[in-house]
C-alpha cells in the first residue's frame, strides 16, 4: 500500500491540519480534507490530494478552486493530525 492510499484510509474523509514544506522549501500549513483524485496514477504514490479551508474565502472571492495537493517526497518534512490521529515523518 503506497503512503497514499495508507493517509486515505487512516483519516477517512476527516478534517485534518498539516504542515508541509513545499517544493520551493517554505513550510506551508493547512487545514482541510483528503479527497481521492483519479488523475494521480501509481507513479505519484507520495501526492496528496485535498480541500483546503484555510485559503476557502480568498479562493471564493477570486473564482478559484481551494483543491491543493501535498507532495510528501522524501526529504521533506511534513505532519498531519486528525483528532487522535499523527502521520508525520519528523525526528
Amino acid at each position: 500500500m503506497v503512503l497514499r492510499e495508507q493517509i486515505i484510509k487512516q483519516l477517512g474523509g476527516r478534517i485534518f491540519a498539516a504542515t508541509f514544506t513545499k517544493i520551493d522549501g517554505t513550510p506551508r500549513q493547512a487545514y482541510g480534507q483528503v479527497v481521492a483524485d483519479d488523475r494521480l496514477t501509481d507513479d505519484q504514490p507520495n501526492v496528496i490530494t485535498f480541500i483546503d479551508y484555510s485559503i476557502a474565502s480568498q479562493c471564493f472571492d477570486e473564482g478559484k478552486s481551494n483543491v491543493r495537493r501535498m507532495k510528501l517526497e522524501a526529504g521533506t518534512v511534513y505532519t498531519i493530525k486528525s483528532g487522535k490521529t499523527v502521520i508525520s515523518n519528523a525526528a
